[in-house]
């Protein structure tokens, strides 16, 4: 099986009923030096709670805290950075990410996570 150096889901990981399954199929897709650099929605927070009412995709099976995502990924990563993200739907790209300042981390409706495979 072919590994990599970089997997990169944006937007996924919400959407997949057996999420454990998920995360040791990806982390099994990992070189050794391997890093995850995933987005996922958050529904924690006052912005959460909005997040979460204006939210009528029936596939996104994982509308849980940034804390909870945190936790998932550090079962079977090393977390390197957590960072609070704005995204939203641009006509023409699909989306438009981005980063904003960490002290924004609770309010953020999105949080990218870099990890790395633990070895």
């Amino acid at each position: 099986m072919e590994n990599f150096n970089i997997i990169t889901p944006f937007d996924v990981f919400e959407h997949i009923p057996n999420l454990n399954n998920a995360l040791e199929y990806t982390e099994s897709l990992l070189s050794e030096t391997g890093i995850l650099i995933m987005v996922v929605p958050v529904y924690d927070g006052v912005v959460g709670k909005g997040v979460k009412l204006m939210d009528k995709d029936p596939t996104h099976v994982w509308q849980i805290s940034r804390y909870k995502w945190v936790d998932l990924i550090k079962n079977k990563f090393e977390i390197i950075e957590i960072v609070p993200h704005f995204r939203f739907p641009a006509p023409v790209f699909g989306y438009l990410f981005f980063e904003l300042p960490q002290f924004l981390f609770r309010f953020s409706p999105a949080i990218m996570i870099i990890a790395r495979k633990k070895v």
